[in-house]
């Protein structure tokens, strides 16, 4: 195998793969390749002095919180180059949680140097809330309220911010106690005028709010259906024993939509049977409703309401029917 200075004299190869095996082959040797890049830190070849000087910082720990901040910019603008960098899952993904909690900060800094040139891709929307910490979360608040970041993406980072906290409600809680930044902004977003944007806001507000709030929420009585039918959903996810009496009343909604999230999020509510909202469900126009009704009977079905069921399971739509018979035969065994 190569000696330590062999190794660093390959650090000013021509070839970037030599030149990169030579650093690992480095790092491997550990503090026997000290002295080494420590001479090589001083030559006057600047390449090779600043790739020396970048190894031992890593290999002796030094200015460690400073490499580890470099790496994250690194890796944050290698993700905003490459064709689907903030993919969840990706190799520049993987990278920059490993990177944590730099790369949140790095993602928070380049998306606020993005905004000044244009919208927020949906790509990069996602990234802020899958990373999330007080930084990003702000970062995205203030995107939705600014109207910076297309519906689309502020809807599908809410849906991620959803399976972080459901992955670690611990560190849900850890969030939310620093989310106030973002609840601001995002309060202020719940007032424009542009009806997908209060979406986005109470999508994302209902993540970071205490239950409380999310209950209290005056967007149930928006006038946009998207975003009552949205409000019935967080309110089921965050919040569903203090929404009880909110999404009863959504279930009665005048639109298909919001009927159908209430119901959907009535499944969640603790306590004893309402099967009130399902019973009403049952002859709604929509399949969609009755399927949600078919499905909330079957966890609020009473000796009262089982004809009910019965009676959705011979429905003229195959989903309604579909549904219903599913319940009939988990209540039977």
């Amino acid at each position: 195998a190569p000696d330590s200075s062999v190794l660093t004299a390959r650090l000013a190869d021509p070839s970037a793969k030599r030149r990169d095996e030579a650093a690992r082959d480095l790092l491997e040797m550990g503090s026997a390749a000290a002295r080494a890049l420590a001479q090589a830190a001083a030559s006057a070849d600047p390449e090779v002095r600043t790739r020396a000087s970048a190894l031992l910082a890593l290999l002796l720990d030094v200015d460690g919180a400073g490499v580890r901040a470099r790496q994250a910019a690194d890796a944050v603008r290698e993700a905003i180059r490459a064709p689907h960098g903030f993919d969840a899952g990706s190799e520049y993904d993987a990278r920059i949680a490993a990177l944590a909690p730099e790369s949140r900060r790095a993602l928070a800094a380049a998306a606020r140097r993005i905004s000044s040139r244009g919208v927020l891709s949906r790509s990069f929307a996602c990234a802020l809330a899958r990373h999330p910490d007080a930084a990003t979360l702000a970062t995205l608040a203030d995107f939705v309220r600014d109207e910076r970041v297309l519906p689309s993406g502020g809807l599908c980072a809410a849906r991620e911010l959803d399976r972080e906290f459901a992955a670690a409600p611990e560190r849900a809680a850890e969030l939310r106690a620093a989310a106030a930044p973002a609840l601001i902004a995002l309060t202020e977003a719940m007032e424009s005028a542009h009806a997908p944007t209060r979406r986005m806001a109470v999508a994302i507000y209902g993540a970071l709010a205490p239950a409380q709030s999310v209950a209290r929420c005056g967007a149930i009585a928006d006038p946009d259906a998207g975003v009552r039918a949205e409000t019935a959903r967080v309110m089921g996810i965050y919040a569903p024993a203090e929404s009880a009496r909110a999404l009863r009343r959504l279930a009665a909604d005048c639109n298909a939509l919001v009927r159908e999230a209430a119901l959907t999020a009535l499944c969640n509510v603790p306590g004893v049977p309402h099967p009130e909202p399902a019973v009403i469900a049952a002859t709604d126009e929509c399949a969609a409703v009755r399927t949600a009704a078919a499905r909330l009977l079957a966890r609020d079905v009473t000796p009262e309401t089982l004809p009910v069921l019965e009676l959705l399971a011979t429905d003229s739509s195959d989903r309604v029917r579909a549904a219903a018979r599913r319940a009939l035969r988990t209540l039977r065994g």
